[in-house]
């Protein structure tokens, strides 16, 4: 093999991606576009609620247990709430 091919494909092997040196330059974003496409993801995430509460709606239905997303127990003139995540 001629000594150009290899100094050739030695210089290719540097410049690639490969698990050993994950490197790429020039796939980050702007700060305008970052925000814009923060901004456009928004609509799915307001949808989020209203999905899983139809899911559990279903779930509800053939279960019979019925569960709501947010659930409030307490006093409606309270000045501090304490929210608990989890299952009792």
């Amino acid at each position: 093999m001629p000594i150009w091919v290899i100094r050739f494909t030695n210089k290719n092997d540097f410049s690639g991606l490969n698990p050993t040196r994950p490197h790429s330059r020039q796939l980050g974003q702007f700060a305008d576009t970052f925000f814009q496409n923060s901004e456009a993801i928004n609509k799915y995430y307001d949808q989020t609620p209203s999905i899983v509460q139809e899911v559990m709606n279903d779930v509800g239905f053939v279960t019979g247990r019925h569960y709501k997303n947010f659930l409030y127990k307490g006093d409606p003139q309270a000045e501090h709430v304490i929210v608990a995540m989890g299952r009792a």
